[in-house]
Parts: structure tokens; C-alpha cells; sequence
């Protein structure tokens, strides 16, 4: 029943894959079993509810090396099963493996290759905070307080009393989570520090300028925060936001004022990666594109004039041939009111087949879902069918 279940559904995401234009994908490990996965995800837009949705189509577990060509043959594997034509794909997005980018480059084309902006922003997070010795030092004695209060039932409880909010852990594989891990300590440090002073063999408080450290080390992570979490979002377009993002990020950071070296120190490696890592953003043309193309930031946020133009000839020579495409009207009546009527007509005919088009594909996968989310139900009823031999 199970298996029947899954041909249900399968058959019904099938029917939605025709508006595919990206794909994800990225490999994670299970510390605790030490097993490594290698997901896919697809996204496209829903032009019946004007909304973006997703679909994940795939999860591998990677029994073989982690290879370009390994992962290369299950990408082509699963575009085949699921009936996905290499020309519907616009972009993949994945993180900056050198694996996982080679596999793209051959399975697709490394014009269709753009790196996760969330995963490199991480990266720029996590080399600053990991690779100077003084931050490092005060990140690890607030989370062995943060870990002793997590092992403690009487320290949780005597915290309880004193404070309304409870202690935040940090985890390996998301940077954010010092941030928040340290902006909960500061709000709650003293009271910690009251639990802490009666606790025997526990760990060592912070100093009072190891704490005026660790706020302005917040001031610095802040901006960093809020852009990562702007750049996460699955149910809106985050494309157009990362050249002007960027920018106004290292704007952010340059104009912050700090008395301590260490974060002083901070400041600058977190500018430095910054730079190296997104130096040349603007010269990837689909950031251009979709940066001029949002209204909210035309080329406001542009410091390349070359990338720029590229960008603004490129939706020019769209446009023109978007045009082109239209019937033109002949050239002996070139000019009169008449025939600038019928081309904008023409060009709106166009236009309009164009999304008609798309609507129809949208409006297929609808009308198979009502098909087939009945034959669903019933396959969810036999799943709890009893059998003859049920013990009454």
C-alpha cells in the first residue's frame, strides 16, 4: 500500500514539473551515524496561485565516493525519473563544494551554476569567528557556561526563577546560532552570573570586559544576521536582493564604532571575507539582471559600471527580440497610429499566448491533483483496512 501511495503522489508532482525553472541541491552528513545524503529540490512558480512553491524530488544515501562523477550520474538519474528536461532548468543553486559544482558543470552547464548566498555568507561568518584566537576564546567559555546550565537540572531550575528566558546552544553547521547563543547570554548574564557564584566545581564566569566584548562583538554579527536570514526565504524571490544586500551590509559593518581590539579585530577579518568572497558578485549577469529588473533597486546598488551595462544591453536585446517575435506590419505603412495599434496589439497577443501558455500547464497540474488526490484517500483507507485476520 505504501508503494501504491508513492505512484499516487509521484504521479501527481509529475504533473507540476512541466513549470520547473530551478533546481537545489546539497550533501549533509548524520554525525550520529556518520552517513552522508545528497537531496535535490525543484522550485517553480504556481501561476494558478501566483505563489512559489517546491518540491523535493530526491534523497540519496551516498554509499560511494563523493565524486563529481557520482553525484553527476544521480542527477541525470533522477531528471530522467522524474521526466525533467535539461533546457527547463534556468539555474542551480547549490553550496561551494568543488564536488558538487564540477557535477553541476557537467551534468548541466556552468553558466546555469550560482552559489548559495546563505551557505557563503556562513562561511564568511564562520573563518572570522573560528580563525581569531581572542573570539574563539570568549565563544567557548560562553558555551561551556551555556553547556554546564544544559547538564544541570538544579542550575536550569535556580535560572528559572531569576529569568523568563532559557539558555540558547550553538550547533557546528550554522554560524547564526553563536550569534543567538551570545545575544540570550548577554540578556540573561546576571542572572547567571548569581546562579554561577553558589554553584561549586562550576564553570568560570566572564569578566566584566570580556562581557563589553562579547556586545560588541554582537554589534559586528548583527547586520550579518539579518541579511542571512533575509537571504533564506523558500517563499519569496531573494535573487534580485543580493547585490543591494551585500552592499549595504559592508556599509553596515565599515560605519559600526568599536573601542576593543578584539572586536576591532572582528571587524575587519569580517570585511575582508566579504570582500573576498563577494567582491565580484555583480559580474554574474543573473544578479545584474535581477537586481536592475526589481523595481525597489534598478541600479541604485550597482558599483560596476561595466557588469551594469552588460546587464542593461541584455534586457534590451530581450526585449527586442520579445518584439521580434510579434507580427510586424508591413513597411510601406510604417508610422501611422493604425499600425502602432496593431503592433502593440500584436505584441500583447503575444504576451498573453505566452502566459496562457504557462497557466495551462499550471491549470493541468491542478486538475490532476483533484484527479488524483481522491484515489489518494482511498489509498490512505486500505493502509487501515483491517484484514481477515484482525483479532475482534
Amino acid at each position: 500500500m505504501v508503494k501504491s501511495k508513492y505512484e499516487v503522489l509521484s504521479t501527481l508532482i509529475k504533473s507540476k514539473l512541466s513549470l520547473v525553472d530551478h533546481l537545489t541541491s546539497d550533501i549533509w552528513t548524520d554525525t550520529l551515524n556518520t552517513t552522508s545524503f545528497l537531496g535535490m529540490t525543484v522550485h517553480f512558480l504556481s501561476l494558478n496561485k501566483v505563489v512559489l512553491d517546491s518540491v523535493t524530488i530526491g534523497v540519496l544515501e551516498l554509499s560511494v565516493s563523493h565524486k563529481a562523477e557520482n553525484i553527476s550520474t544521480w542527477f541525470e538519474y533522477l531528471l530522467v525519473q522524474w521526466g525533467i528536461k535539461k533546457s527547463q532548468i534556468f539555474t542551480v543553486v547549490t553550496d561551494n563544494g568543488s564536488n558538487i559544482l564540477s557535477a553541476v558543470n557537467k551534468t548541466f552547464t556552468p553558466e546555469k551554476y550560482l552559489p548559495c548566498f546563505a551557505h557563503t555568507l556562513n562561511l564568511v561568518s564562520e573563518r572570522a569567528l573560528t580563525n581569531l584566537t581572542d573570539v574563539n576564546n570568549v565563544i567557548n567559555k560562553i558555551k561551556s557556561i551555556v553547556t554546564s546550565f544544559k547538564q544541570s537540572v538544579a542550575a536550569s531550575d535556580e535560572l528559572r526563577k531569576l529569568c523568563d528566558f532559557k539558555l540558547k546552544q550553538s550547533v557546528p553547521t550554522r554560524w547564526n546560532s553563536i550569534y543567538f547563543m551570545m545575544d540570550r547570554f548577554i540578556l540573561c548574564s546576571n542572572h547567571i552570573a548569581s546562579v554561577l557564584i553558589n554553584i561549586r566545581r562550576g564553570p568560570e564566569m566572564l569578566t566584566a570586559d570580556e562581557i563589553d566584548i562579547t556586545k560588541e562583538m554582537l554589534l559586528v554579527l548583527k547586520p550579518m544576521e539579518v541579511a542571512t536570514r533575509e537571504l533564506c526565504g523558500q517563499k519569496y524571490v531573494t535573487g534580485s536582493t543580493v547585490i543591494p544586500l551585500i552592499n549595504c551590509l559592508i556599509k553596515k559593518t565599515e560605519s559600526i564604532d568599536l573601542t576593543h581590539p578584539t572586536a576591532l579585530t572582528l571587524k575587519r577579518a569580517m570585511l575582508d571575507n566579504l570582500n573576498y568572497r563577494f567582491g565580484r558578485m555583480e559580474e554574474r549577469s543573473l544578479l545584474s539582471i535581477s537586481t536592475i529588473l526589481d523595481p525597489r533597486f534598478k541600479t541604485i546598488h550597482l558599483n560596476n559600471a561595466l557588469a551594469s551595462s552588460r546587464a542593461i544591453k541584455f534586457i534590451k536585446n530581450q526585449i527586442n527580440e520579445i518584439k521580434s517575435k510579434c507580427d510586424e506590419p508591413s513597411s510601406s505603412n510604417q508610422g501611422s497610429s493604425d499600425d502602432d495599434g496593431e503592433r502593440s496589439d500584436s505584441c500583447g497577443q503575444f504576451t498573453m499566448s505566452w502566459l496562457q501558455k504557462k497557466k495551462a500547464a499550471s491549470q493541468s497540474s491542478e486538475q490532476s491533483e483533484e484527479r488524483i488526490l481522491p484515489n489518494l484517500n482511498m489509498a490512505n483507507l486500505a493502509l487501515f483496512k483491517p484484514t481477515h485476520n484482525t483479532i475482534r
